[in-house]
């Protein structure tokens, strides 16, 4: 049994006060102030200096703007701007494309209109297709690039449109085709581009964040391409149907669109190592002892032309390039120079450290002057410098080797 014994307070006990702030999941200007006192917390909201962010903060990611890299508002809102003219521009093209088919005119047969449209979709796809299965292994290292190049097809469809049929609306279907051939292109380029820049825009660890990202930029692209439409729809209408006075508007929406695009991507700088950009990093550190940052690089490199193999680095060749000594070593690749090229395999075990360091040796068996240990400094500050050096992109993979023969099994 227990007794309760009071006994008398010489001085008075102080209460304990403790205040948190915490700003709510979405991104926004609004935050809580708690207080705690005694056994309870009492809550306040308050508001930032900054108003203009809670409407936007459906369309920010969350934890805006500490989650993402300094300057994403302003790709966003380049991207929005670029995206709203795109969206007008493909309106007018639109309407021209209509009036090729037949719509509007009632001389025209709905089933050879709804045939000839199906036909130019269906060239469009094929085109799609084969460009994913020839280029698909280039998208990785260089999302800027692709997305700059997809800004462009879309334009270049619409300027086909506008620029051919209505002078050969006979010839609907191979132009309409050739056109739906370029958007195709440019909808699976941006699509493909598009994780990889926003994991070069996250802050997150790991980018952690990707999902958020790419579902606050679906929300911004959906809200910019409303707002072409209207936009699309107004110009159309003070056009008219004359193609002559479409043209001006449409070249001002295109300029617009992709200036606004090649802007927004100066914002992001590519994290991820290709063959070409690899041989430049072990250049500038065999120079100078350190190794360029992705936002040095991005900033010094080409974003619509340019990316192809150095002149002295070559990944992924075919074995009968190589002499057969040259395959003796116990190391995870294999290299041979050869005048001013050094040619390298990896084997299907290599990891990325492995394709760095077999770099550095590429370039030595070049007559490079390379110190000992230089292989591991590189790749040391390669990963310090803020690459991605825990995968490696897809051109990595080219003609890997194998240690055994994969077992087959037969029918």
């Amino acid at each position: 049994m227990l007794l309760r014994v009071a006994r008398p307070i010489g001085r008075r006990a102080l209460s304990t006060k403790r205040v948190v702030l915490q700003r709510p999941a979405e991104a926004g200007a609004a935050y809580e102030r708690f207080e705690h006192n005694d056994t309870t917390w009492s809550a306040t909201k308050h508001n930032e200096s900054r108003p203009w962010r809670r409407p936007l903060a459906p369309f920010l990611p969350a934890g805006y703007p500490q989650s993402v890299k300094d300057g994403y508002g302003t790709y966003a809102l380049l991207q929005f701007a670029g995206f709203a003219c795109s969206s007008a521009g493909g309106v007018l093209s639109t309407r021209v494309l209509l009036t090729a088919v037949g719509v509007g005119d009632a001389s025209a047969a709905p089933l050879a209109a709804a045939a000839n449209w199906a036909v130019k979709d269906g060239l469009g796809m094929l085109g799609g297709v084969a460009f994913a299965s020839i280029w698909s292994g280039a998208l990785d290292a260089r999302p800027r690039r692709w997305r700059l190049r997809s800004s462009v097809a879309l334009d270049a469809a619409a300027l086909v449109e506008l620029a051919a049929l209505p002078a050969f609306p006979q010839y609907f279907v191979p132009i309409a085709g050739l056109a739906n051939v370029a958007k195709n292109i440019s909808y699976l380029a941006a699509s493909a581009s598009r994780a990889a820049i926003h994991r070069a825009l996250s802050n997150r660890q790991g980018a952690a964040n990707l999902g958020d990202l790419t579902a606050k930029s679906g929300s911004q692209t959906i809200v910019a391409s409303l707002v072409g439409l209207g936009l699309g729809v107004g110009v159309s209408n003070a056009c008219g149907g004359d193609v002559t006075t479409v043209w001006p508007a449409w070249a001002a929406l295109s300029a617009t669109h992709l200036t606004c695009t090649w802007l927004s991507l100066r914002y992001v700088a590519d994290v991820e190592l290709d063959p070409p950009r690899l041989a430049a990093l072990v250049d500038a550190f065999l120079e100078t002892g350190t190794c360029p940052t992705p936002a040095e690089t991005s900033s010094a490199e080409s974003l619509l032309v340019g990316g192809g193999d150095p002149s002295w680095l070559s990944v992924g060749d075919r074995v009968d390039a190589f002499p057969s000594d040259a395959f003796a070593g116990e190391v995870p690749y294999v290299l041979h120079a050869e005048r001013d090229v050094a040619r390298v395999l990896l084997y299907d075990d290599a990891a990325p450290r492995d394709a760095l360091e077999a770099a550095v040796h590429a370039r030595a068996r070049l007559g490079a002057t390379v110190d000992e240990g230089a292989a591991e400094a590189f790749a040391a500050a390669v990963a310090d410098a803020g690459w991605r050096v825990d995968e490696l992109p897809v051109a990595f993979d080219r003609g890997r080797l194998l240690r055994e023969a994969p077992e087959v099994k037969e029918e």
